[in-house]
């Protein structure tokens, strides 16, 4: 068991992206981080492929060579990159609303009748 020092932050991920800001993105921004991510799952699968491959039967199956497992997780980290620069700037259109705004707030309230909206078109199904 491991004791919990003052001195080392515990925060996640989920806590520093907080609360910075919200974004509207269009359908067309939408389907561009989709298609990173998608990116993203295809790497990530050619990745595991090759290692359960080299691990099963070395010389069979998926391989190559360090240049091209580099150059694809290159191509992930990019793909991963641009997705987050799409969120972070406020979409392709630019956006994007500082939190604890006057328009962070319109955000927020545009959420909560798109949400009731919603409730509403399930609820009369």
């Amino acid at each position: 068991m491991s004791t919990t020092f003052n001195s080392i932050p515990h925060a996640n991920a989920f806590d520093v992206l907080r609360n910075s800001h919200g974004v509207i993105l269009s359908e067309y921004e939408t389907a561009r981080i989709a298609t990173a991510l998608q990116g993203v799952g295809t790497i990530l699968a050619l990745l595991q492929q090759q290692a359960l491959d080299v691990g099963q039967d070395p010389g069979e199956g998926l391989s190559f060579d360090e240049n091209v497992t580099l150059g694809l997780l290159a191509a992930a980290a990019t793909c991963t990159e641009y997705a987050e620069g799409i969120v972070d700037s406020g979409g392709l259109m630019g956006v994007r609303a500082a939190f604890g705004t006057k328009a962070y707030a319109r955000l927020i309230e545009s959420c909560n009748a798109i949400e009731q909206a919603k409730r509403k078109e399930e609820g009369s199904v």
